[in-house]
């Protein structure tokens, strides 16, 4: 037990980094010192926030003892980050492409009503899959596919948003320069950054996750898990690291390619802590 808590040392740390990071963004999100998180993106970032928080707190522990607790807990807030990201998709899509629908369709209280749904979903997803502990192959599959095509299908959305935007964007240098141009321009600088942002999120999801999902499921199949060879232990060492960092990075993305997040740590930690 102790070499196989040692054997994933390394993934312990990336855990302790995302959760660190995790309750930094949702302090943020919380004080919302620029008054500039309160719409529906933030809810949705902030869900997918809290998942990755759990996966990062409760993830590298069940890698390492395999509890069937840990089990369920950690297969809840797995089967809700990839809907969270192909949610955001989908709301940056509506506000993009259909703004007034998006006003009517993502309200407070229906974006609160979708985030429970997605939790309830992959809780029973969880209680489901802790039944038949330990893992299944099939079901093992299943979720591989699953993945891939949720991260496929948030990519689609992102392309298709772009074409709205270029698509908005010439339509904007036809006319003059007047202010309101300009600032529907900004506005939409603005949109391209956040949805880049997000983009780039879902191709480390996608990165991150499937090659682990795929060798796992190999490995599964071909009764190779129980073995102990170095050069399996080195591989599954790195994509396990390489599975959690996934999750656990996605604050500091935010941090390092968006202003308004980036200003937002500065008020809320360095200028406060500075005074």
């Amino acid at each position: 037990m102790s070499n196989l808590s040692l054997k994933y040392m390394h993934v312990q740390i990336i855990g302790v980094f995302g959760m660190v990071l995790h309750i930094l963004l949702l302090i943020a999100f919380i004080k919302d010192p620029l008054k500039c998180f309160r719409n529906s993106a933030t809810y949705l970032v902030a869900n997918l926030a809290v998942s990755d928080l759990i996966i990062s707190s409760f993830g590298p522990s069940f890698i390492s003892f395999r509890h069937l607790g840990l089990e369920f807990i950690f297969g809840m807030a797995l089967g809700v980050s990839l809907p969270a990201i192909v949610s955001i998709a989908a709301d940056r899509y509506l506000m993009v492409t259909y703004p007034f629908k998006h006003h009517y369709l993502m309200s407070g209280k229906k974006i609160i009503i979708w985030i429970t749904s997605i939790w309830i979903l992959a809780a029973f997803r969880a209680a489901t899959q802790a039944m038949i502990w330990p893992h299944n192959v099939y079901t093992l599959s299943i979720d591989t596919y699953l993945g891939v095509a949720i991260v496929l299908l948030t990519g689609i959305l992102y392309v298709l948003i772009f074409i709205s935007l270029q698509k908005q964007t010439r339509n904007l240098a036809l006319d003059d320069a007047s202010g309101s141009n300009r600032s529907q321009a900004t506005r939409m600088l603005k949109e391209k950054q956040f949805v880049r942002t997000i983009l780039l999120i879902s191709c480390i999801a996608f990165i991150g996750i499937v090659p682990y999902c795929i060798a796992y499921y190999v490995l599964a199949r071909s009764g190779m898990l129980d073995k102990e060879t170095l050069a399996l232990d080195i591989m599954i060492c790195f994509l396990t690291a390489l599975f959690f960092l996934t999750f656990a990075s996605n604050p500091l993305i935010y941090f390092l390619r968006l202003p308004k997040y980036r200003k937002s740590f500065y008020l809320l930690y360095w200028r406060r802590h500075s005074n």
